[in-house]
């Protein structure tokens, strides 16, 4: 089992659109409303009414539309959470090591 991690709900308002960076194994639920989505680069349409989720498979610029007024949750996959996690840990032990800090 895959833990996960869900954001607050963000609402939409007819026709506002809003832009997500994720990674594969994310997904966006849709909590109320109807929401239309899709890759920005791709032809796929993806539609959700309450309850429906889209499980990402691969990472991208995932635009979201509320096609009245809507709400979703991303959750992001713990795999997500653990690859930032470890490049953050790597950015600082590299900065640390650029100023000296492990110098004999």
């Amino acid at each position: 089992m895959n833990a996960s991690s869900e954001s607050c709900p963000v609402t939409l308002q007819r026709r506002q659109v809003i832009e997500f960076e994720i990674a594969g194994g994310d997904s966006i639920l849709c909590v109320s409303g109807c929401l239309w989505g899709t890759f920005t680069d791709s032809n796929e349409d993806i539609v959700l009414m309450p309850g429906q989720s889209f499980s990402a498979e691969r990472p991208g610029c995932l635009v979201v539309q509320g096609l009245g007024i809507s709400s979703l949750r991303l959750i992001r996959c713990a795999k997500t959470r653990s690859a930032g996690f470890v490049a953050n840990l790597a950015h600082q032990w590299f900065a640390r090591a650029r100023d000296g800090e492990f110098a004999a």
